[in-house]
């Protein structure tokens, strides 16, 4: 499953072991919310078994306060086994989740913090220069 990440297809076998030994599930019920839009996420996200809805949380805005009400979410995608998200935001301190994801059936996410690949490519050099593309 971590070889589906793009950015992790060409390493080396030992390094996809040690990067699957960091990695943690979680199980989330059908209709629960994994991540939502405007969270900072430090983690990168795999999909193990499910399905994951992707939505665009619909704003009502209210004036240049920006105050608002939460209307509806609008359907934007879907992720099934394998796939994996917020790979970007884990990696950059600037950036905000957009859209929210919510488990459309029961489904096991495996995830692994930012802080523990930046500790492995201290010892993986291959590793090291791929972090240094996200």
């Amino acid at each position: 499953m971590v070889k589906n990440v793009p950015y992790f297809r060409n390493l080396d076998n030992y390094i996809i072991q040690e990067i699957v030994y960091l990695l943690r599930p979680k199980r989330y019920e059908a209709g629960q919310l994994i991540v939502q839009r405007g969270d900072e996420v430090d983690q990168i996200f795999l999909l193990k078994t499910g399905c994951i809805v992707v939505e665009v949380p619909e704003k009502n805005y209210e004036g240049i306060n920006e105050n608002f009400q939460q209307k509806e979410n609008i359907y934007f995608d879907w992720l099934n086994e394998g796939s994996c998200f917020c790979i970007y935001t884990g990696f950059n301190k600037d950036m905000y989740q957009l859209v929210n994801f919510r488990a459309s059936s029961t489904c096991i996410v495996e995830s692994i913090h930012v802080q523990d690949l930046k500790a492995l490519e201290k010892c993986n050099i291959e590793l090291s220069d791929i972090l240094k593309q996200m």
